[in-house]
C-alpha cells in the first residue's frame, strides 16, 4: 500500500469521505425539513426546540419589530402553556396569518407579555436562511478537508479539520434546529466550538506539548456544561444559565487560543512561526471587526440579521488554511499592507469629505437654499479627483515603510537580467549574477553549481561566503573556494528539483513526513551546504544547475514572490549558461581546428622547406665538390683556362650557398626583431639602375629583354639602401628565373599622389603567371613559386617572404598581379617623405633594351 506519510491515502480518503457524507446528509435533511415549513404560519420569530428564541431572524419579521429578543423563553401562547418548540409550532399552525397572538415570555427572571401577529413562512425566508447557513457550513468544512488532504500528517491540520467539521455541522444543522426542531446536533457542536479552536492553537503555529493540561481542563469544563445543558434543556430558566456558561466557556477558549498565538508571535524568532501567527492574528482582527459591525447593525440599527456575521468569520478559517498549507507568507503581508492601505485611505477620505461638506455648507447657507446638496456634489467631485493620487501616495508610503528591502531587492534582481546579455565568459557571468543576487537579497552565502555533461556530477562554479567579516567591497581573495563534486541527479534533492521544477526551501523538507526516505538525505545536504533554499536552473526541462542561497540577514524565509523572481531569473540564466557553454565549445573547436591546420601547414612547410633547403644546399655543394674533385684529380692535365672555368663555377655555387644561408639568417633576425634598419635617404632610381646593371649579363645570357621605366621626378625614400637593393634583386632574380628565352622583364617606377604619397616599384615578366588561389601564399615563408605554379628551378621559398618583411619594415606593402599564361607583376610601395607630386604615372624610357 502506497504511503505518503503516517496516514495512508486510503485512510485519509475514508476519513474525509465519511465526514463529507455526514455533512451532506445533515444539509440535505435540513433543506428538506425546512422546505416543509414553506407556506405555513409561523410566529414571526424562531425558537430552539425548548422555546428559547434563537438568533435566526430577518428585520421585517413582526416578532422582532414587536419586541422579541434573543434568549427570551416562550412559556405560553394565548394562555396555553407550551414547553417545546413543536408545541409552539402546532399552536401557531392553527392560527391564520395576521391574527394577533399573545405570548407569555420569561426574560431575565421576569414574565412579560407581547402581542404579535401570525406571519407566513414564505419561500423567500426559506432561501435567505437555509441555503445561506448550509453554504457557509460547507465552506468551513471544505477548508478543513482540503487542508487535511494536503497536509494529513500535521497535527495542526487534523486539529483544523476537527474545528471546521464542528463549525460546518453547526451551520448546516442550525436552520432546521431553530425552525422545525427535529435535529438536536447544534446543541452539542456549538458547545465544542471554542475548545476545538483552543486545541488548534496548541498545534499552530507550533506545537505546545506542555500546554495540553489547558486543553484537558477546557474539555472537562465543556463536557460538564454539555451534560448540564442536556439535562436541563427543557427547563428554560436553568438552560439559559448554562447556555450563558457555554458562551463564556467558548469565549475563554477562544481568548486563550488567541493568547497562545500572540505569545508564539512575540516569543519566537522563527520567521515561519511569526508569519503564520501574523496571518492568523490579522484574520482574527478582521473577523471580529466584521462581527462587531454585524452586531451593531443587528442590535442597534436593526437592519441586518446576526447570521451575516458568518461572512467575516469565514475569513478566519480561510486564513488559517492558507497559513497551514503555505509557509511562504510574505504574500499575506502584501494583502495585509494593501488592506491597511485601503482602510487608511477610506478613513482619510471620509474625514476630508466631512470637513469639506461642513465647510461648503457653512459657506453657502446664506447664498442658496440648497447648500447641503451643493456641498455634497462639490465634495464628491473633489474626492473623485483626489482619491486615486491620494491612494497611490499612501500605497507608496506603506510600501516603502514596510517593504523597503523587498522592494529594492526585487528591483535589483529584475535589473540583473541585463547582466545576462553583457557577459559571454561563463565564470564571469555566474560570478556577476551571484554577486547581484546576494547584494540585492542581503545574504551572506550563496553558490551556483552546474551539472557536468559527462558523469552528471554537480560541480561548483561560483561561490560567495561573506560570513567571515568580509568588507562591503571585498577582494576576490576573501571568498572561500570549495573544490568538490556533489552526487549527480540521483540525489533526491536534485531529482525533486528537476521533476517539480520549483524552488525548495529547508522548511519544505522539514515538513515532509518523517517516513519519507528522501527527507533525511535532503536535509543533510542542505545542512552541509549551509543553505536554506535551492533554486533550479532548468533548460528544456532538464536540470543543468542550481542556485543555493543561505538565510536572509533579516531572518525571514523566502516568499513565493521571491521564489518566482529567482526562478524566472534562473530560467534566463539557463539560456545564457547554455550560450556561454556553446561559445566555449566553439572557441575550443576553433582553437583545435586552427591548431590542427597550423600544425598541418607547419608540417607541410617543414617538408617543403627541408626539401627546398636540402635541394638548394645539395645543388651548389654538389657542384662545388664535383668541380673541386675534377681540378684535384686532373691538376696536372688541366690548362689554366679550364681551371679558371671550374673555379668560376665553384665561386658561383659558393655565392649561391652563401645567399641561401644569408636569407635564412635575415628572415630569422627580422622575425625576432633583431635586424636593424638604417634610416637614410635612398634614391630609388639609383637602386633600380644598379640592380639592372647587376642582371645585364644574365639577361643577355638567357636572351631576355630587360627594360627600365622610371618617372621624371626624383623618388627619394627613407630607408636602408642595402635592404632595398636586396628586395629588388630578389624580385629580378625570380623574374629572370621564370621568364623564357625571348621574353621580357620590365622594372618600372611610378609616383602616386593622394593623402599618402607613395613610390611604386614594379617588376613585370612575361613568364607563365601565377594562379589566383596561389597568389596570397607567395609571400609566406617556405612557399616555392616553382612548386606552386611552375615546375622549374627550385628555390628556398624565402626570397619573397624576405621581400615582404623588408618592405613592411619600411612602412610599405607588397603585392602581385598575374594571369596564368600572361606573365606576372610583382610590386612594392614605399611612403615618400612629404612634398608635392605634380603628376603620377609619367614614365620615361631612359634606356634601350638589353638582351633580346
Amino acid at each position: 500500500m502506497a504511503r505518503d506519510g503516517l496516514i495512508t491515502r486510503p485512510v485519509r480518503y475514508i476519513i474525509s469521505g465519511v465526514l463529507t457524507l455526514l455533512l451532506l446528509a445533515v444539509s440535505v435533511f435540513g433543506l428538506v425539513m425546512g422546505y416543509g415549513a414553506v407556506g405555513k404560519p409561523f410566529p414571526g420569530f424562531t425558537v430552539l426546540p425548548n422555546n428559547v428564541v434563537s438568533i435566526i431572524w430577518l428585520p421585517e419579521w413582526d416578532g422582532f419589530q414587536r419586541g422579541i429578543k434573543f434568549g427570551d423563553a416562550i412559556v405560553a401562547v394565548d394562555g396555553v402553556r407550551v414547553g417545546k418548540g413543536v408545541d409552539l409550532n402546532e399552536e401557531i399552525a392553527g392560527k391564520r396569518p395576521g391574527q394577533e397572538v399573545t405570548y407569555s415570555i420569561l426574560r431575565g427572571g421576569e414574565k412579560i407579555e407581547l402581542t404579535i401577529p401570525v406571519s407566513l413562512f414564505t419561500l423567500r425566508y426559506y432561501v435567505l436562511i437555509f441555503p445561506f447557513f448550509i453554504f457557509f457550513g460547507l465552506v468551513f468544512f471544505g477548508l478543513g478537508v482540503a487542508v487535511f488532504l494536503m497536509k494529513p500528517d500535521l497535527a495542526s491540520s487534523r486539529a483544523f479539520l476537527f474545528f471546521c467539521t464542528l463549525a460546518g455541522l453547526t451551520l448546516a444543522a442550525n436552520p432546521e434546529y431553530c425552525v422545525t426542531h427535529v435535529f438536536m446536533l447544534p446543541m452539542f457542536t456549538v458547545i465544542m466550538s471554542g475548545p476545538s479552536l483552543l486545541l488548534f492553537g496548541l498545534y499552530f503555529p507550533r506545537k505546545h506539548g506542555r500546554l495540553k493540561t489547558i486543553a484537558l481542563i477546557a474539555w472537562s469544563i465543556t463536557a460538564a456544561i454539555l451534560a448540564l445543558n442536556a439535562i436541563f434543556f427543557r427547563v428554560p430558566r436553568v438552560f439559559i444559565v448554562f447556555d450563558t456558561l457555554m458562551v463564556i466557556n467558548n469565549l475563554l477558549c477562544c481568548v486563550t487560543a488567541i493568547a497562545i498565538i500572540v505569545r508564539d508571535f512575540m516569543a519566537t524568532d522563527d520567521p515561519v512561526v511569526r508569519q503564520r501567527a501574523k496571518v492568523v492574528l490579522f484574520s482574527i482582527g478582521v473577523s471580529f471587526t466584521g462581527v462587531a459591525a454585524v452586531l451593531v447593525g443587528t442590535n442597534f440599527l436593526r437592519v441586518i440579521t446576526i447570521y451575516w456575521a458568518f461572512i467575516p468569520l469565514t475569513f478566519f478559517p480561510l486564513s488559517m488554511a492558507y497559513a497551514i498549507v503555505k509557509h511562504n507568507l510574505f504574500d499575506a503581508d502584501v494583502f495585509i499592507v494593501r488592506s491597511s492601505s485601503y482602510l487608511a485611505v477610506s478613513a482619510l477620505v471620509m474625514f476630508i469629505s466631512l470637513l469639506l461638506i461642513s465647510g461648503f455648507s457653512l459657506a453657502l447657507r446664506d447664498i442658496s437654499g440648497f447648500s447641503s446638496e451643493i456641498a455634497a456634489l462639490g465634495t464628491i467631485f473633489i474626492m473623485v479627483v483626489v482619491f486615486r493620487p491620494l491612494r497611490d501616495h499612501v500605497d507608496l508610503a506603506i510600501e516603502r515603510r514596510f517593504f523597503r528591502d523587498k522592494y529594492e531587492y526585487q528591483r535589483a534582481i529584475s535589473e540583473a537580467g541585463k547582466i545576462l546579455g553583457s557577459y559571454i565568459e561563463l565564470d564571469e557571468l555566474l560570478g556577476k549574477m551571484l554577486d547581484t543576487v546576494m547584494d540585492a537579497i542581503k545574504i551572506a552565502r550563496g553558490f551556483i553549481l552546474l551539472r557536468e555533461r559527462e558523469g552528471g556530477q554537480f560541480k561548483l562554479y561560483a561561490l560567495r561566503d561573506r560570513s567571515g567579516g568580509v568588507p562591503d567591497d571585498p577582494d576576490p581573495t576573501y571568498y572561500r573556494s570549495l573544490d568538490y563534486e556533489i552526487e549527480g541527479i540521483e540525489h533526491p534533492l536534485f531529482r525533486r528539483l528537476e521533476i517539480e521544477g520549483r524552488a525548495i526551501q529547508m522548511n519544505d523538507i522539514e515538513e515532509m513526513p518523517e517516513s519519507d526516505p528522501d527527507r533525511l538525505p535532503m536535509l543533510r545536504l542542505m545542512h552541509e551546504l549551509e543553505i536554506v533554499a535551492v533554486i533550479p536552473v532548468l533548460f528544456q526541462e532538464e536540470l543543468i544547475g542550481i542556485l543555493g542561497l543561505g538565510p536572509k540577514m533579516t531572518g525571514a524565509w523566502y516568499s513565493s514572490g521571491d521564489e518566482e523572481i529567482l526562478e524566472a531569473l534562473m530560467t534566463q540564466t539557463a539560456v545564457s549558461i547554455e550560450n556561454a557553454k556553446k561559445v566555449e565549445e566553439l572557441k575550443r573547436m576553433v582553437q583545435i581546428e586552427t591548431s590542427y591546420h597550423e600544425l598541418k601547414k607547419l608540417d607541410e612547410m617543414k617538408d617543403n622547406f627541408l626539401s627546398m633547403v636540402s635541394h638548394d644546399l645539395r645543388t651548389p655543394m654538389t657542384g662545388i665538390v664535383a668541380y673541386a674533385q675534377i681540378i684535384r684529380s686532373g691538376l696536372d692535365d688541366l690548362g689554366k683556362e679550364e681551371q679558371a672555368k671550374y673555379l668560376d663555377v665553384i665561386i658561383k655555387q659558393s655565392k649561391r650557398l652563401t645567399r641561401l644561408i644569408n636569407n635564412l639568417l635575415d628572415i630569422q633576425r627580422l622575425e625576432a626583431g633583431k635586424m636593424t634598419m638604417a634610416s637614410d635617404p635612398v634614391d630609388l632610381k639609383a637602386v633600380i639602375r644598379d640592380a639592372r646593371e647587376a642582371f645585364r649579363a644574365l639577361a643577355r645570357e638567357k636572351d631576355v629583354a630587360l627594360r627600365r621605366e622610371t618617372a621624371e621626378e626624383d623618388a627619394v625614400v627613407i630607408g636602408d639602401r642595402d635592404r632595398l637593393d636586396q628586395v629588388l634583386v630578389n624580385l629580378l632574380s625570380n623574374a629572370m628565373k621564370f621568364t623564357p628565352p625571348g621574353g621580357e622583364v620590365t622594372v618600372s617606377l611610378a609616383l602616386e599622389r593622394g593623402d599618402r604619397p607613395l613610390a611604386r616599384v614594379t617588376v613585370a615578366d612575361t613568364g607563365p603567371g601565377v594562379a589566383e588561389e596561389l597568389r596570397e601564399r607567395l609571400f609566406d615563408k617556405f612557399q616555392q613559386g616553382d612548386k606552386l605554379m611552375r615546375d622549374k628551378e627550385q628555390g628556398s621559398g624565402l626570397g619573397l617572404a624576405l621581400v615582404r618583411q623588408i618592405v613592411e619594415r619600411h612602412g610599405g606593402e607588397v603585392g602581385v598581379k598575374s594571369e596564368p599564361g600572361r606573365g606576372s607583376e610583382f610590386y612594392f610601395t614605399l611612403p615618400l617623405p612629404g612634398g608635392n607630386i605634380s603628376e603620377a604615372g609619367e614614365v620615361e624610357n631612359v634606356e634601350e633594351n638589353i638582351g633580346g
